[in-house]
């Protein structure tokens, strides 16, 4: 396939507290700049959650049909099971919700749906994320646009098991007696654990309210959406009028928060992102929070944002039109929002547009839309240059063009397709990549597995570990491994001997696991 550098620029940021950088391009001017400060938001109000009841047909083979089946979404436990949400539309009024998932890696796929949690509305957009691995079951979460009560009403689905629809529920939180409405926009994402909170889980979307008690009446604003531990649901929002194109990721080794959206600026758009640690969410309750705040913006429109982040490297994707047609670039940082650069991932004549991207620390992969075909890109520094690799579809020519067409999710691609004259949902590998997992255990001294679940084999390995506390032999070690390939894994010893509370670190080509426990002698327990 042919590959195309893209051109990587290095911006220096000035001043202490903001750092800015503009760079003149061939016809109009992107500028960007980062900041950390208190950022007015409204909020909180409560909710509470209210239970849909669903039965899914099963065991029903994908097969194309006469609907049009739009906007996938994707999850896997890295382990074999995937999960796809999309909307299932068999006409222009009756729009449904439907699901399909696998048991080996995508190669086949049972239906399940469609179901119409709401009579009589219509489920757009969707949005799932993996959560984690309990008793055998891989939970995730997912929601999906409605224009249930006027739009506002944010529904949410808790997918206890990915693997067995009976364990699937579909919730939903009522807005509508304070007036709110007109939901456009949608996501979701997990972690394995949030601190302070009863579900793993962090929902943002675009909604409007007129005023109401002391807040003043707001157009398409950005939400975010949490369950409190032992409380009700809180949503609290952004004041950005007339914004749109809500995304959402954690940073899981970091536990950090990424919110991105486009919003209105004038005659312009621009892209904003929001970042702060999970432990802020319970800060909020005084309608202040210290953020972290980027935003692109300038005489040029940065447009169809989407944001992922892995191990304090972030990466923000989104179209700008600075050449006189759209290109996609890339706004990276890989300290954790202290320092950023840009690069172009596609600037050819032709417009490219509506990026996703998925981060694996210093890599990731960016999927975009040019001229009908779903095309796929990479970068290994940490997004200052990046490789168009090539076309994803085999058939080309037939990708459905519109924001949020396609998801990716750990190398794995889905998309919208009309090569059979509607919209279908087509699944594939978009790029072999190497994703590691770190597993620590004790006994007489640490023992460290690392495993590669990914697609590719990983090379050139550095591990890192720490072990904080009172430790006389084994506090630190660096480790190199050659190779470690796909599905395989490699476990290392280390002999240790300390006394008291210990907690160990562990950083391999970026990923990192830490894990609290106590030392007696040789003996370790966590």
């Amino acid at each position: 396939m042919k590959k195309i550098l893209a051109i990587g620029i290095m911006l220096c940021f000035i001043l202490l507290n903001v750092s800015v950088a503009q760079k003149e391009m061939a016809e109009k001017t992107i500028s960007f700049g980062v900041e950390k400060k208190a950022v007015p938001i409204g909020g909180p109000l409560k909710a509470e959650a209210k239970k849909i009841e669903m039965a899914l047909p099963l065991d029903i083979q994908v097969t194309s049909d006469d609907a049009d089946e739009k906007y996938p979404t994707l999850a896997t436990d890295k382990a074999g099971n995937m999960l796809m949400e999309f909307s299932y539309a068999k006409s222009l009024v009756e729009i449904d919700l439907a699901f399909a998932y696998s048991t080996d890696n995508g190669k086949t796929w049972e239906l399940a749906g469609p179901v119409d949690p709401f009579e009589g509305e219509a489920e757009l957009q969707t949005a799932i994320d993996f959560c984690r691995v309990e008793e055998g079951k891989s939970l995730a979460y997912g929601t999906f646009v409605t224009t249930a009560g006027n739009g506002g009403i944010t529904p949410f689905i808790v997918f206890e098991d990915m693997k067995n629809p009976e364990t699937w529920v579909i919730y939903y939180l009522d807005w509508t007696d304070d007036n709110f409405y007109s939901l456009e926009s949608i996501d979701i994402a997990c972690d394995e654990e949030i601190e302070g909170m009863d579900e793993d889980f962090v929902m943002t979307y675009i909604m409007s309210f007129p005023a109401f008690d002391n807040w003043p009446e707001v157009h398409s604003i950005p939400f975010i959406l949490f369950h409190p531990e032992g409380d009700s649901y809180w949503c609290y929002w952004f004041y950005y009028n007339y914004s749109s194109h809500v995304r959402i990721d954690i940073d899981r080794p970091m536990d950090m928060i990424y919110l991105v959206f486009q919003t209105t600026n004038g005659t312009n758009q621009d892209v904003v992102l929001e970042f702060a640690p999970e432990s802020a969410l319970g800060e909020w309750g005084d309608g202040k929070g210290e953020m972290g705040l980027f935003r692109v913006g300038g005489s040029a429109d940065a447009t169809n944002p989407d944001v992922s982040a892995d191990n304090n490297n972030i990466y923000v994707v989104c179209q700008v039109n600075d050449k006189g047609n759209e290109d996609i670039v890339c706004f990276y940082s890989n300290d954790g929002g202290d320092t950023w650069g840009m690069s172009y991932i596609a600037s050819s004549n032709d417009d490219e547009l509506y990026p996703v991207v998925e981060a694996s620390g210093n890599k990731a992969t960016c999927l975009f839309y040019k001229n009908g075909d779903l095309y796929v890109a990479t970068t290994e520094d940490g997004g200052a240059t990046w490789s168009v690799l090539g076309i994803v579809n085999d058939v080309e020519g037939n990708v459905i063009g519109e924001y949020a067409f396609a998801d990716i999710f750990a190398g794995y691609a889905v998309w919208m397709d009309n090569r059979n004259g509607n919209a279908d949902i087509f699944f594939d590998q978009a790029t072999a990549v190497p994703i590691l997992t770190i597993d620590i255990t004790g006994g007489f001294g640490v023992t460290i597995t690392i495993s590669n679940v990914g697609t590719a084999d990983a090379k050139n390995l550095n591990v890192a570990v720490d072990i904080s506390g009172l430790v006389f032999i084994g506090k630190s070690k660096e480790i190199s491994i050659d190779e470690i390939k796909a599905g395989e894994s490699v476990s290392l010893k280390m002999i240790t001997f300390g006394l008291g509370p210990v907690t160990i670190k562990v950083t391999a080509d970026g990923t990192t696991k830490e894990a609290s426990g106590f030392m007696l002698g040789p003996l370790v327990l966590l």
